[in-house]
């Protein structure tokens, strides 16, 4: 399967040309298209569901689900509706739930965070190695499609000591580690602006400036960046950054 997103400016229309050569023209866009495609020569059968609007964005989703696809290479041809400049990116499922000779043939390593972590509100962190702050190669890099700064921050995520759900404690490695960590530091900041006199009611915007004020940003990097965003996490900075 493959998903495919543009933004709400124009409307893209998608055809489909098979190994083969068989090929379908632009099913045109319209609101709750679905069809059912056959590719006879290819004995493949592909289907396609236009969504016009999607979420609060806006977007507009096309899907495309590939049965019993034949090998070789498949192309799309997309036609936008009007006169207005547009892009698209069009994303195949996560790694390892495909076959490994399933590809782009030209692949973007950039905007390859997916949602919820692309939304236009989320805070989303990058995983960076414990050892040297390095961002690591399996973390998605950004911008969003709309490029708006994507990752937000990035926080140490490799080989973390943790306790197990099992028993004692284990390393643990990948964004959902290091988003755990960072969710700490959340709790923490949201614990000391409680304790304040008066006390502060932070909410996530608050929360998040906090802590990108306060983010370490190497000298020689340019920052906002699509690995690490505003920086890596220093949460003891962000409180002296707080008080200077």
């Amino acid at each position: 399967s493959a998903e495919i997103w543009c933004p709400p400016v124009a409307l893209l229309s998608a055809g489909i040309q098979a190994p083969s050569g068989d090929r379908v023209a632009n099913i045109p866009a319209r609101l709750g298209t679905q069809e059912s495609l056959q590719f006879l020569l290819d004995r493949t059968t592909v289907e396609i569901n236009y969504e016009i609007i999607r979420g609060e964005g806006g977007n507009q989703m096309i899907y495309l689900r590939f049965l019993t696809p034949s090998p070789g290479i498949w192309r799309l041809n997309l036609t936008a509706s009007g006169t207005s400049d547009s892009f698209f990116h069009l994303w195949l499922p996560a790694y390892g739930t495909l076959d490994k000779d399933v590809r782009l043939l030209r692949p973007d390593p950039f905007t390859t965070i997916m949602g919820p972590g692309n939304c236009i509100h989320c805070f989303t962190v990058a995983v960076n190695n414990t050892a040297n702050t390095a961002t690591e190669g399996f973390s998605g890099r950004g911008y969003n499609f709309l490029d708006l700064v994507t990752p937000s921050i990035a926080a140490p995520g490799s080989n973390l000591t943790a306790p197990s759900y099992i028993e004692g404690y284990q390393s643990f490695t990948g964004a959902s580690a290091c988003t755990a960590l960072t969710t700490g530091c959340c709790a923490l900041v949201l614990e000391w602006a409680r304790s304040l006199t008066p006390p502060k009611n932070y909410g996530q915007n608050e929360i998040r400036t906090f802590l990108l004020r306060g983010a370490d940003r190497p000298s020689g990097e340019s920052f906002p960046n699509p690995f690490s965003g505003y920086g890596n996490l220093n949460l003891e900075q962000s409180f002296l950054s707080f008080f200077a």
